[in-house]
């Protein structure tokens, strides 16, 4: 494939067809061969940013006339397809056709085509070139055959001649190759007589070294280095100049020597005292760098501003107004007000200050070590990402409150007219941005050097025009008392007015004289008393509360009973509601309801957000109150879970006269909610036939709609003999230990079909005859049934219908027979404080990985 650069121009009349012949022939079986083209549009380079080549073409037999290309039979279609990978400059292209883009010779004719990352094609360029045999023709170019056997004539001929000038090619080549080498080898075998006779030479006159005698050699040398190294003092002495070195050692001295003016090494050498050039120091001596030699490296200038450097990125300049300085070590160099503009071609701007010149200089990242060598680096500006790195304080535009005679920095205090000191706070003052009016919640106190005033507390409308209001006080219409007043124009403040400060609208901010800032992006979140999380409910579209909470600084006023979730529908209480993205919030001074909208600017503005959900994407946050990430490790905030079990679980005073604490006490903050206590004192998990009717299969009907279901009991199966059964007995019984358990988890599973299920294997026991008897061995009861055969069963059983088991009996880091763990109970059986704690924890974390 012969190659040349093309330029091709997507502008040319429709109906052009740019032959390539001239410029670019390929071959048949040529693949990956690089061909370049420079594209323009009427001209002018184009830029190919984004854009993918793809060619669509015919290959066969054909013929250009008069500006028309037309095949004959037989072409065949191909398309080939590239990437942006293809695009190897602003307006270049370099193209790698594959192999099958020429199944055969003749020409091939087609669309050059441009089109976008989406596929949309932009323009295009017909092209001609031609496709030779696979056979090189050794730069010839070759006759057009209209007919496929003066082709195959062709070829052949080509072919024979091809192969007889190989022919002769490689034998001319095999004589050069041999004459070369009979050349050499003479060459090498003259030099190698001369080498030797060399040799036999110095060895008749015993002129060589043995190796006995280099190594003592060796030895002396070493012996004469290592004593100068002795003799030598390597740490450099330092003196105020050269004179003073020569003077105390006129003589010289063996060592290095420092200058102190110049900084340069002095060495005594051969008989007189040499200046070496500067001293390398494996430090940096003080006060040699500037922040003008380490400007590409580091900043190291410290700032000094009273106002920011406001970027216009829209008008592609630096705006620098008064008193913003950079300091080196002592001296203060203020930046020149004004305004600097760079290239608009930029979009990453490195920018110097020159301040000799008071001049700032800007330079792309192609450019930057053009930037002048005496600049103070200031910082780089990317327009692109709106993102600055420097040590000046930057504020873009938008954030410059202009008022059409001057501007303002955010939050900057505005001209003093008739100021005064202000007994307000923060709190007292709230601005609606919406209705534009602003609420004083307390009296505020005003004084001057002659006077003092007061405004009542009241909601106080402002100017219904304009971008801003401006507050000030003054008299009522009446002239009764003093109330807040406000225009859109600092001007426009009476001279005798009391000023207080300014509200923006565009940006919903505000700024007050001895009070501070009031804005949207400051807003205080919601001050509670909680016990537990906030939560929400997707599929009901509530939010839940937990039982216990209130407002810290005011009494949040909804319907609680301290005993239950509180559920608060998401229900807008203004106009917006787009059905999935909500935000809460309180208002301080009345309490009696929560404002939800789906439009963040539509709460009123002095309330305190709470938070916000999004349902499609079953997300909320709370802040500290709770969030969605808190399900990751308490599923079941909020959510329904009853405890089912014995005296361990509904604890209470035990026979022995001590009082047992249950574990249930402890749940609330651990798993997020408050679960039901279902614990009866006694309760076997068997139905007994003694009498009693408050067995777990005998109570379990009572357990409806919940979340979470717990079932620790069968201590008390073991201590008094309920009969084991075996794992065929059917979920119909109630009076085997097999049976009771199947029946609990069919009833269960048919009122709490949602339910997630968990049981817990009662841990040893120490009392009522115990685990073991009094001489350590393994016990068994009346029913010849061990502890670990009711653990046993509990396990068999969960195991069958896939429950999950808490083995409190294995592995409950609990066990009385321990002595220190002893304590943990109060009789070997039921735990005390200490011991429902520990449990707690335990059954918490069981629960939470449910």
């Amino acid at each position: 494939m012969q190659t040349q650069v093309v330029t091709l121009d997507v502008l040319k009349p429709i109906g052009t067809i740019v032959d390539l012949s001239d410029s670019f022939n390929a071959r048949v079986g040529d693949k990956m061969t690089p061909f370049q083209l420079f594209i323009t549009e009427g001209g002018v380079a184009k830029d190919l940013k984004g854009m993918h080549p793809e060619l669509e073409a015919e290959v066969g037999n054909g013929a250009l006339r008069n500006g028309v290309a037309v095949m004959a039979a037989g072409a065949k279609g191909v398309h080939w397809v590239g990437s942006t990978n293809n695009v190897t400059g602003y307006n270049q292209l370099t193209l790698a056709f594959p192999a099958e883009l020429f199944p055969q010779s003749g020409f091939c004719y087609g669309h050059l085509i441009l089109a976008n990352d989406a596929g949309v094609r932009e323009t295009s360029v017909d092209i001609w070139f031609q496709v030779l045999d696979g056979t090189p023709l050794m730069g010839l170019v070759a006759d057009h055959y209209d007919s496929e056997l003066q082709l195959e004539l062709a070829k052949a001929r080509n072919a024979n001649d091809q192969f007889s000038q190989e022919m002769r090619d490689t034998y001319n080549q095999q004589v050069i190759d041999a004459q070369n080498a009979m050349e050499k080898a003479t060459s090498d075998l003259k030099h190698l007589a001369v080498t030797t006779g060399s040799i036999q030479a110095q060895i008749d006159a015993k002129n060589f070294v043995t190796f006995d005698k280099y190594r003592h050699e060796i030895e002396i040398i070493s012996e004469m280095i290592e004593a100068k190294l002795a003799q030598m003092n390597l740490t450099p002495e330092t003196f105020p100049n050269a004179t003073a070195i020569q003077d105390k050692y006129p003589k010289g001295k063996a060592g290095l020597f420092i200058a102190e003016d110049t900084g340069h090494k002095w060495i005594y050498y051969q008989g007189t005292w040499t200046d070496a050039g500067v001293y390398q120091g494996v430090g940096v001596a003080d006060r040699s760098l500037t922040a003008l030699k380490m400007k590409q490296l580091d900043v190291l200038y410290h700032v000094v501003q009273a106002n920011p450097i406001v970027v216009d990125w829209d008008n592609h300049q630096l705006v620098i107004d008064k008193n913003i300085f950079l300091m080196e070590d002592k001296n203060l160099i203020e930046l020149s007000e004004g305004k600097y503009a760079w290239d608009s071609s930029y979009t990453t701007v490195y920018v110097g200050y020159n301040a000799e010149s008071l001049r700032f200089d800007f330079v792309d990242a192609n450019n930057v070590s053009k930037l002048p060598d005496n600049d103070y680096f200031i910082g780089v500006f990317d327009s692109y990402s709106k993102m600055v790195s420097s040590l000046f304080k930057i504020t873009e535009s938008t954030n410059v409150w202009h008022d059409g005679t001057k501007t303002l920095i955010q939050n900057s205090i505005l001209p003093p007219l008739q100021q005064a000191i202000c007994t307000a706070t923060d709190d007292d003052i709230h601005v609606d941005f919406v209705k534009r009016t602003l609420t004083l919640y307390s009296t505020i106190h005003l004084y001057s050097k002659t006077h003092a005033l007061k405004v009542d507390p009241g909601t106080f409308t402002l100017n219904d025009k304009g971008l801003a209001s401006f507050i000030y006080a003054d008299w009522s219409d009446d002239d009764k008392e003093y109330i807040l007043k406000a225009v859109p124009e600092i001007t426009d403040v009476p001279d005798n007015g009391w000023y207080l400060g300014w509200i923006d609208y565009y940006r919903k901010s505000s700024y007050f004289n001895q009070v501070g800032t009031n804005s949207t992006e400051k807003i205080k979140p919601a001050n509670l008393t909680i016990a537990g999380k906030i939560t929400v409910d997707f599929e009901n579209k509530e939010i839940i509360f937990p039982r216990n909470f209130d407002g810290f600084n005011f009494n949040l006023k909804l319907p609680k009973d301290y005993q239950h979730p509180v559920r608060v529908p998401l229900k807008v209480t203004g106009k917006s509601d787009n059905g999935n993205v909500y935000y809460l919030a309180v208002d301080p001074k009345n309490a009696d309801h929560i404002e939800i909208s789906s439009d963040y600017g539509e709460l009123s503005y002095n309330c305190q957000i709470i938070g916000w959900v999004n349902l499609s994407a079953h997300y909320y946050d709370f802040g500290k109150y709770g969030n969605s990430a808190d399900l990751a490790s308490q599923p079941f905030i909020n959510q329904k879970v009853t405890c089912l079990g014995d005296s361990i679980t509904s604890g209470g005073q035990t026979d022995n006269g001590g009082m047992a604490i249950s574990y249930v006490d402890y749940l609330e903050t651990l798993i997020g909610t408050k679960p039901t206590n279902a614990g009866v004192s006694g309760s076997h998990i068997t139905k007994s036939a003694a009498g009693r009717t408050d067995s777990f299969v005998e109570r379990v009907e009572s357990i409806k709609n919940q979340d979470a279901i717990t079932i620790y009991g069968g201590v008390n199966d073991f201590l008094f003999d309920s009969p084991l059964g075996t794992m065929t007995d059917e979920a119909t019984t109630q009076t085997t230990f097999y049976g009771a358990l199947k029946y609990l988890v069919t009833r269960l599973t048919f009122n709490n079909p949602d339910a997630k299920l968990l049981f817990i294997t009662p841990m040893k026991a120490d009392k009522y005859g115990g685990t073991y008897d009094v001489n350590g061995n393994v016990r068994k009861n009346s029913v010849n049934a061990t502890e670990e055969d009711y653990v046993n069963a509990i396990k068999e059983v969960a195991s069958y219908y896939s429950i999950p088991v808490l083995d409190l009996f294995h592995d409950g880091n609990l066990n009385p027979y321990i002595p220190a763990q002893n304590t943990m109970t109060v009789d070997g059986l039921h735990p005390n404080e200490k011991g429902a704690q520990r449990l707690a924890k335990t059954i918490a974390h069981a629960i939470n990985n449910l």
